[in-house]
């Protein structure tokens, strides 16, 4: 009788360690977002195809928009457990071979379907990745709908003075400034779950506009 009450119990034991697990790892949330571009200073939306930013809405001396965009970045977190179960443990950012020269990031904009973020920094930011070292103080980052997944969201950090300058410099100084003509910026991906972000930012337009 005791074996047969020995070997109901640690099943039942185990059962309960893995529902206390996965319960934990449901619940420890993670942000690659903000943990890579955290600490703007100011946002911006970009809507639409033309490049140009949605014009923001203040409500009694507040910011709606800029709250509703911010917003909008804190839900792109995703929990520990989906991530394993999506197959997606890396969560750090990625370089890949794509480029965007100067003339591009002039009119960067919202395709159909997408919002543009852009972000905004007081001070030039520095950050190495995959051994490339990059300095910016705007980044674009381009959202889609991702229906409830973990996907990869396309970044690019730039330094707003080598877009549109008088400079004729081909080589990058110590500050990262080089020539317009000569400039392109680093194409970067951070994973993301984006569908509540999409849901906040089609809210917010539907509201105010």
């Amino acid at each position: 009788m005791k074996k047969i009450k020995k070997a109901i119990w640690i099943p039942s034991l185990v059962v309960v360690v893995l529902a206390a697990v996965i319960l934990t790892l449901s619940l420890v949330k993670v942000n690659p977002m903000i943990n890579t571009f955290g600490g703007y200073n100011h946002i911006e939306l970009i809507a639409s195809s033309s490049g140009a930013a949605s014009p923001e809405i203040t409500v009694d001396g507040e910011n709606v928009t800029s709250n509703a965009l911010n917003n909008s970045i804190e839900s792109t977190r995703f929990s520990v457990m989906q991530a394993i179960l999506e197959g997606k443990f890396s969560y750090k950012v990625q370089l890949t071979d794509e480029k965007v020269n100067s003339a591009a990031l002039r009119v960067y904009s919202a395709q159909s379907n997408e919002y543009v973020l852009k972000l905004y920094y007081n001070e030039a930011q520095t950050m190495t990745v995959d051994g490339v070292e990059i300095k910016f103080d705007r980044v674009f980052v381009r959202l889609y709908e991702t229906n409830g997944e973990i996907k990869e969201i396309e970044c690019v950090p730039y330094l707003e003075y080598n877009i549109d300058n008088e400079s004729y410099s081909d080589e990058y100084d110590e500050e990262g400034k080089i020539g317009s003509a000569f400039y392109q910026a680093h194409v970067l991906t951070v994973k993301m779950n984006t569908s509540k972000a999409m849901a906040t930012i089609a809210e917010h337009l539907a509201k105010y506009n």
